[in-house]
């Protein structure tokens, strides 16, 4: 998606980067998948403590699953 590219380059996110990198809702889907295997506890940081992907997370993301 050009708007997540848009980020990476914007945060000077490496190409070998590891980390997922998506929209809010592949990252609920994402989420959603290791619940349904059973985890029961999901930690996960924001690259750079990134202020909108911390904000993307706690209103789109994490309601889901409240």
């Amino acid at each position: 998606a050009p708007a997540l590219a848009a980020k990476r380059t914007r945060l000077g996110a490496a190409e070998t980067f590891r980390g997922f990198a998506g929209t809010a809702s592949e990252a609920a889907d994402l989420i959603g998948r290791y619940r349904d295997a059973g985890v029961q506890l999901f930690i996960c940081s924001a690259f750079k403590n990134d202020m909108e992907t911390l904000e993307l997370l706690a209103s789109d993301v994490m309601p889901q699953f409240a």
